[in-house]
């Protein structure tokens, strides 16, 4: 037997989605085709017309993050970035959905180390910042207005950005979004993530929050990023507390493969004349939001995973919110 689902938009408020159920209960196995369509409803309810949306996951993922641009956009979330650097304004922005999560920290440590690069070596006037999986921008976009905050630069007049992504239709929508921007200054790749062709120590800034351990070649791409990168690279990264880095499958089919420390103390050896690691935050994957998304993993693997905010860096531009990583397995 099967049941067709429908999910709808209504239209107001835009953002809300209805999910119809089947009209009968049944205890009969099902086959469930997903549709996604954009509704146009008379008050009544009436449908007057739809437009059926590909069900393609760059699609749908770039929406997501067009959606996050948005609401950056917003009076709420700019008066609150406004206030951010001053006392309790974290805080603040944290009551803000959008705000919360691992994207704001990693904004502000960028923010802070290209505030203090600029001020250190009056000689650079804009630094070079590259976004591993950039989709959309939106860190481009956070970053204009937590620059402004901190040191009151606009990001036109601080940064020049690369951004490299997977999905054509997302460095579309980076470019429509970001249509004043200098072209020089906004350079967007198309190349899967471990095809980093960028020259050494091209880059004062890069940038992979969780991109790194879904690539073809993650240990690749980690030593990529480090030998392209002067300054520091800022990462949030999928680590396992075993001796050896796996790959794991979620239900959806999506590869993620999760670095030992042992592949870690490895790549900061090779580059200690470069910097170390800091750590700055820690979410375990059972606090993450869906914890069992992954096949075959035991309660006991779980408690062993978990992703780190790490920065690699020079001690020069280590910041208050970062600690050196003691890899015996804490911080200090």
């Amino acid at each position: 037997m099967s049941k067709r689902f429908a999910i709808k938009l209504a239209r107001e408020p835009l953002s809300h989605v209805a999910i119809e159920p089947p009209k009968k209960s049944s205890s009969s196995v099902i086959a469930l085709d997903i549709q996604v369509k954009l509704q146009f409803q008379l008050a009544s309810g009436e449908v007057f017309h739809e437009y059926a949306l590909p069900y393609i996951s760059d699609i749908q993922t770039s929406g997501g993050y067009v959606d996050k641009i948005l609401k950056y956009r917003s009076p709420d979330v700019q008066a609150a970035i406004a206030r951010l650097f001053q006392p309790d304004g974290l805080e603040a922005a944290h009551r803000l959905p959008v705000l919360r999560g691992r994207s704001l920290l990693v904004d502000i440590l960028l923010t802070k180390m290209i505030c203090k690069l600029l001020k250190s070596k009056p000689n650079i006037k804009k630094a070079c910042l590259f976004d591993h999986g950039c989709t959309v921008a939106e860190h481009y976009e956070m970053l204009d207005q937590t620059l402004s905050a901190y040191c009151g630069l606009s990001v036109a007049e601080s940064l020049s950005y690369i951004g490299l992504d997977n999905a054509p239709f997302a460095l579309s929508g980076a470019r429509l979004l970001h249509r004043n921007v200098v072209p020089d200054d906004f350079r967007l790749i198309l190349a899967e993530g471990s095809d980093i062709a960028l020259a050494d120590d091209s880059v004062d800034f890069a940038m992979s929050v969780g991109v790194v351990n879904h690539v073809h070649r993650p240990l690749e791409t980690l030593n990529k990023l480090l030998r392209i990168t002067r300054t520091a690279l800022v990462l949030v990264i999928w680590v396992t507390g075993e001796e050896e880095g796996f790959w794991a499958y979620n239900h959806a089919g999506l590869a993620s493969y999760f670095f030992s420390v042992r592949d870690l103390v490895a790549l900061g050896t090779k580059y200690s004349d470069k910097g170390a690691f800091y750590y700055a935050d820690f979410t375990p994957e059972r606090s993450s939001t869906q914890p069992n998304s992954y096949v075959g993993i035991s309660d006991e693997r779980l408690d062993l995973l978990g992703s780190y905010t790490l920065v690699f860096t020079h001690p020069q531009y280590a910041l208050d919110e970062m600690n050196p990583v003691d890899f015996t397995g804490s911080t200090s």
